[in-house]
């Protein structure tokens, strides 16, 4: 405020009492005014909303787990907790109806019954149940329906900052995730809704289908109307889903300890992912007893028909679909094209279960053998917070290398420390967070078989020698040299891909991170240890 002036002199002392008087005046405007300013602009009093913001915690229920969360950080507080759920009678959410402005304003879950044949299920009508939020608020409603054979397996939100020097944190656009639905009836009269879609996102329940939807309802902005303000999925925390996919694993009697299996080098390491093959279990989780909450995961690779997420071979396929020509045609007058050939279901099952997971690994992207690794944690009971150990071969160590990237193994609270592959291709780019060893042959042509690995640097690789590693030629004259040389490089290239545990040159590495130098054993609780299958029970 400009100073009152007379004359140019100062003001007289009546002039200073008015101006006094002025400000006397002025004091409880100001009050009123911050009186004001606070009540819209601070939280809400704690006295009439209790609850604070943060995780949505203690909502889930027994056999139930998390997806990530979205919104609900920073200032303010919830006015409301809870549960969107279907009924019994009507167990399967297929749909939302939501309400957005700014924000999300309204969601309600849409539920159906549904009628299975013993591998496929499908809904005909969906009825609309629970809801949360303001029912009248933002635009006009939205409804989000999947298909008649899906199911709702997740979702994908973006959240909205309110930041008035307190940061408040919203749910907005909301869009779930649909996947192929069948049922696996346990033993219970009502069925397990299992999806199954290769894309993971970080909000995924990740093979199962979604059991309710979490929510908290706050204010938008600061005292505004009722929002849903965070939100996140419950899903079913599947168990191992037959007892023969699961056991205790058969160990290498030269690692057996008593109780403990215990790995001296990187060789070691490999004979405990090479004891994997021919069991039908090629994913095994122990606790590291030497080291505090840390378990190791160890994945075998490729090995068609043995219930593994490629579960059938090539011959088998071919037999199937020559026994069907024959019998359609059994005089062998009509031809078949490539095209009928490439129909036959055998020969499609082949090609999805052996060479399609194999070639997307190799590109870095999700298969079913990482989203059963992820199930053989949950299952194993791997408590958030955990650091993890992952090593495989071939196609296991591709996947290791994909699933340390997974955004759900994150969201799970798992912590991957270090990364040990055999004969595997470089597939993503390296988390600088954790640690890489990748040991190859140089006569082993996998890790090679990746575009990112054939741009790669060669020094990203720890070379040891395998037993297929110097090729003896045929000799010169030899009327049967190119047969000999052929069968040779054969062998070679088998012997290369497939011993590295009689590759001396590994017992110099170290079995927890895989550097040069053995500084002490990594010890497993074989009490703890198991081992899972991995089979895709959508092609058995």
């Amino acid at each position: 405020m400009a100073r009152p002036r007379t004359g140019g002199r100062c003001a007289s002392g009546a002039t200073a009492a008015m101006i006094d008087n002025r400000y006397r005046h002025a004091l409880p405007i100001a009050a009123v005014v911050l009186g004001f300013v606070l009540q819209v602009f601070a939280p809400p009093a704690r006295a009439q909303s209790p609850l604070p913001p943060g995780p949505l915690g203690g909502t889930s229920r027994a056999g139930e787990v998390k997806t990530a969360q979205t919104g609900g950080n920073g200032a303010g507080v919830y006015l409301e907790l809870g549960d969107l759920r279907c009924t019994a009678a009507r167990p399967a959410i297929v749909g939302v109806r939501t309400r957005h402005g700014t924000v999300l304003d309204f969601i309600q879950i849409g539920c159906a019954s549904l009628a299975c044949d013993g591998k496929s299920c499908r809904w005909d009508d969906v009825s609309w149940g629970a809801s949360a939020g303001n029912p009248s608020g933002g635009r006009a409603p939205e409804e989000q329906l999947c298909d008649r054979d899906e199911v709702v397996g997740g979702y994908d939100a973006t959240v909205r900052h309110l930041n008035v020097g307190v940061d408040f944190d919203y749910a907005a656009a909301f869009r779930i995730r649909c996947a192929s639905a069948y049922a696996l009836t346990h033993g219970s009269p009502r069925p397990r809704i299992d999806t199954y879609a290769y894309k993971a996102n970080s909000r995924s329940c990740n093979g199962v289908g979604a059991s309710a939807v979490s929510y908290a309802v706050g204010r938008w902005g600061l005292g505004g109307s009722p929002v849903v303000q965070a939100v996140l999925m419950l899903c079913p925390d599947r168990p191992a889903r037959a007892s023969s996919d699961v056991a205790a694993c058969r160990h290498p009697p030269e690692l057996v300890r008593g109780t403990r299996v215990q790995l001296n080098s990187a060789r070691d390491v490999y004979k405990l992912i090479s004891s994997l093959y021919r069991t039908g279990r090629p994913i095994e989780v122990a606790r590291v007893a030497s080291l505090q909450n840390t378990w190791m995961v160890a994945l075998a690779g490729t090995e068609s028909g043995v219930k593994q997420a490629n579960s059938v071979t090539l011959d088998r396929a071919l037999d199937d679909f020559h026994s069907d020509y024959r019998s359609r045609n059994p005089a062998g007058l009509v031809k078949i094209g490539i095209e009928e050939i490439l129909q036959q279901p055998k020969l499609r099952e082949f090609f999805m279960t052996t060479v399609e997971p194999d070639f997307r690994s190799s590109q870095g992207k999700t298969t079913m053998f990482q989203v059963r690794i992820l199930q053989a944690l949950r299952t194993h009971g791997v408590p958030a917070g955990a650091r993890l150990i992952i090593a495989g071969h071939s196609l296991g160590g591709m996947d290791a290398q994909n699933l340390v990237r997974n955004a759900q193994l994150r969201n799970y609270g798992y912590r991957p420390i270090n990364v040990m592959t055999f004969g595997s291709p470089i597939t993503v780019e390296d988390d600088p967070a954790i640690g890489y060893s990748r040991f190859a042959s140089r006569a082993d042509p996998v890790p090679y078989a990746a575009l990112r690995s054939l741009v790669s640097d060669r020094s990203r690789w720890t070379y040891v020698r395998n037993p297929g590693d110097d090729p003896r030629l045929p000799l010169i004259g030899d009327t049967r040299a190119w047969q000999n040389l052929g069968n040779l490089l054969i062998g070679t290239v088998q012997a290369a891909h497939l011993n590295y545990d009689q590759s001396n040159d590994l017992d110099d590495y170290d079995p927890r991170t895989g550097r040069r130098g053995v500084d002490e054993p990594l010890v497993l609780d074989g009490g703890d240890a198991r081992c899972y299958a991995a089979a895709d029970d959508y092609y058995k």
